[in-house]
């Protein structure tokens, strides 16, 4: 719906030139990611990773090799000086030939060495432009995982707001897998565990109810809804005493 026109206009873009596709993807990214709308930064990464960002740099030299491997059969096609695959009657004179020409002999070197520094130079320049790459690659690596991370806390903290315990028993653990910050996580797992009380002090289970309190007391649940809880507890504990207390004077 509202991510359309946008949407629209990017596939433009990625027709027009992948690169300034992706570089606007990041972009967008990193803009979404300070806002506070989880649905649009999960939007826009999505299409990020769908672009294939977002990945670490794999240090390999493929270019570079590729590269010395054109250079070598370049060289190695045939040396200046030395003839291949002639007929054995011409090779007794090309070697007299190469050593009555002195400045002949010199030349092959002086080509050899040109294309050794030329080789070297393509060398340097491919590893340069391979750092340079990686370099990218990392950053925007780093960028994604940040903009995940924030992802995870927005998504966390939506449910939070709608005090929705069935999300939040996914959400806690993935905003903690996803590195966010720990302060964040605490008070996630507290209103878990203060949801939980609530929910349990609905049910006839006085085990549960134990238990419960036990942990959201561990999570440091608010005092007023602890004592509040224990209340409910000990008044359901009496009602169970009475219960057992009529049961046991009707079998007598």
């Amino acid at each position: 719906g509202k991510h359309e026109i946008r949407d629209f206009g990017k596939g433009f873009l990625q027709e027009l030139n992948e690169e300034a596709y992706q570089r606007y993807l990041m972009r967008e990214m990193v803009f979404s990611a300070s806002k506070t709308c989880a649905e649009e930064l999960q939007h826009v990464l999505e299409q990020v990773v769908a672009a294939g960002l977002g990945k670490k740099s794999s240090g390999k030299t493929g270019q570079r090799e590729k590269d010395a491997a054109k250079w070598d059969a370049a060289t190695n096609e045939e040396r200046p000086g030395v003839r291949r695959f002639l007929p054995d009657g011409d090779t007794a004179q090309d070697a007299s030939q190469e050593q009555q020409d002195p400045e002949s002999a010199e030349t092959p070197m002086e080509t050899t060495g040109d294309q050794e520094d030329e080789r070297q130079s393509a060398a340097k320049q491919s590893d340069l432009n391979e750092a340079t790459l990686n370099q990218n690659d990392d950053a925007d690596a780093e960028k994604v995982s940040e903009a995940k991370t924030r992802l995870a806390f927005l998504k966390m903290r939506d449910a939070m707001e709608a005090r929705d315990l069935e999300s939040l028993l996914k959400l806690v653990p993935g905003a903690e897998a996803a590195a966010v910050e720990e302060s964040e996580i605490t008070l996630g797992w507290r209103l878990v565990r203060e949801l939980e009380l609530a929910v349990s002090l609905k049910k006839p289970d006085l085990k549960e109810i134990r238990m419960r309190l036990r942990k959201a007391t561990e999570a440091k649940v608010e005092e007023e809804t602890l004592r509040e809880a224990a209340r409910k507890l000990a008044a359901a504990e009496i009602r169970e005493g009475c219960r057992l207390e009529n049961i046991e004077a009707r079998a007598m």
